[in-house]
């Protein structure tokens, strides 16, 4: 069972509630089920752009196969923004535990850093961003979204994998920091090694911001015993996932500076 908010989207909120809730479960190791979700919308929204919401809801859950079994719809003059919450069930043979990560262990990482972040950042500031970008840019920019699910290759790691982690706020560096914590173990991280796309990297010079430190759904941290790194890359390679090797665990003094809050939040105001 997982919860999480959308708090961050006006737009495709709908889509984002359903993938980030079936990304955590399915980065423990389940299949995502069932979702319930709560739903706070500002009085500038009206029936229809309700409709819209809950039809979006509904055509995401159906492409993973998740059923909706109930939530709550209110309307508040307190927020500008809508909130969405969503939790999500699921069942897994297997729960993953943190207390499995072992010395020596090492952390794959999928796609790259900053997808989902990226994204929302192009949509806020579109009108800004076309006075710098080119159209074929922020297309390409917006098209991350369509990666910010991890589910498949949750599914193909968790055969190998002894623990995984979707990093959502707070970015990878942000995600490194929660394994390390839950672990009692400490990272040896190769920063060279860690992917960027370099759409995503020219939004983030842009706005002066830290790809790493920003919000990062659509990548998978996976932790992998060193036996099994070349059967799990080669195995998310023939699905044609992008992966890389990014750290080690270690019982000595690692390199894995703190990290805290989001990039997001510099830019966007609630």
């Amino acid at each position: 069972v997982s919860s999480d908010p959308i708090v961050g989207a006006d737009e495709e909120a709908g889509f984002y509630l359903v993938h980030i809730n079936a990304n955590d479960v399915a980065s423990k190791g389940g299949d995502p089920s069932f979702l319930i979700t709560t739903i706070i919308l500002p009085e500038s929204w009206d029936e229809s752009a309700l409709e819209r919401l809950m039809k979006e809801i509904d055509d995401e859950c159906k492409k993973l196969g998740i059923a909706i079994a109930g939530g709550h719809t209110e309307i508040t003059r307190k927020f500008k923004h809508p909130i969405l919450v969503g939790t999500m069930f699921g069942f897994t043979p297997k729960l993953m535990k943190a207390e499995n990560i072992r010395p020596g262990d090492k952390i794959i990482l999928t796609k790259g850093a900053g997808i989902e972040g990226t994204s929302i950042l192009v949509r806020a500031f579109w009108k800004e961003l076309s006075k710098v970008f080119s159209e074929k840019e922020l297309n390409e920019a917006l098209a991350l979204k369509e990666q910010i699910s991890i589910v498949p290759e949750a599914k193909i790691l968790r055969r190998w994998a002894v623990f995984m982690h979707d990093p959502t706020e707070g970015g990878i560096l942000g995600g490194l920091c929660e394994l390390k914590l839950r672990s009692n173990l400490d990272v040896n991280l190769e920063f060279e090694e860690i992917p960027v796309l370099p759409i995503v990297q020219k939004i983030c010079n842009y706005f002066k911001i830290d790809p790493l430190k920003l919000i990062g759904s659509g990548a998978l941290l996976a932790v992998v015993p060193e036996h099994s790194v070349e059967d799990a890359l080669g195995a998310l390679s023939n699905y044609g996932i992008e992966s890389k090797v990014i750290g080690t665990f270690t019982e000595e003094a690692g390199n894995l500076p703190y990290s805290e809050g989001d990039e997001l939040w510099k830019l966007l105001s609630w």
